[in-house]
């Protein structure tokens, strides 16, 4: 329906395995098959599609279905004044959906991953799937990575040449320490080691100068 929609036409339902209710599309098959397929070869889908269109051009369009009546491209050249322009962007045919970003920065589509910036990591990620290419958007709809797409079950990974990867270390435990402080790091820590019934005050092994908390707990 909705690419119906797209193309402003109506589509009209018939009965399944019932072709005498659309002869007229049931016979373009069988003059397909007949007069195109039968008995060619292809190399590959271009070759096919250049075969076809040369067969369209000289064969199909220009012979006339019944005597008197007139050829394809003469009916079509009377009523295209009188046909609507179509719509100016194709139907977009490509597969929508949803996938979690893992801990490493991947996204997994049948059974490849594919590499989004580390940014994105355990969030919910659009992709759009074409024919070629795996689309990938960040949750405000925005692209953050486009591969090609890889052979279902191949278990590849495609890299994302730009990605870098984050350091999470915190800046103050990036800065080196002088003596002094570690050493007041070291005596500011509280010994859980003690079980006796009260709090009791011992002497800082570490410089002697100072003293630390042993506390009970239960």
């Amino acid at each position: 329906i909705d690419f119906a929609t797209h193309y402003e036409f109506s589509p009209h339902a018939c009965t399944r395995a019932s072709p005498n209710e659309k002869p007229r599309v049931e016979r373009s098959f069988w003059t397909l098959e007949r007069s195109f397929l039968n008995g060619r070869s292809f190399v590959d889908m271009r070759d096919l599609n250049a075969q076809l269109v040369g067969w369209l051009d000289t064969v199909c369009d220009v012979r006339k279905p019944r005597a008197g009546q007139r050829a394809i491209l003469e009916a079509f050249a009377e009523e295209r004044p009188h046909l609507r322009p179509l719509p100016r962007h194709h139907y977009d045919t490509a597969r929508v959906g949803y996938r979690v970003c893992d801990l490493e920065g991947c996204v997994v589509y049948q059974t490849n991953r594919y590499e989004v910036p580390y940014d994105y990591v355990t969030d919910i990620l659009p992709v759009r799937i074409t024919a070629h290419a795996i689309h990938i958007y960040a949750p405000e709809l925005r692209e953050i990575a486009v591969h090609e797409l890889r052979r279902k079950g191949a278990g590849e990974r495609a890299e994302l040449p730009s990605r870098k990867v984050p350091d999470r270390r915190r800046p103050d435990a990036m800065a080196p320490l002088s003596s002094n402080g570690a050493a007041s790091i070291f005596c500011a820590s509280i010994s859980m080691a003690s079980r006796s019934t009260a709090a009791r005050i011992i002497a800082c092994s570490h410089c002697g100068n100072c003293t630390k908390r042993s506390v009970n707990v239960r």
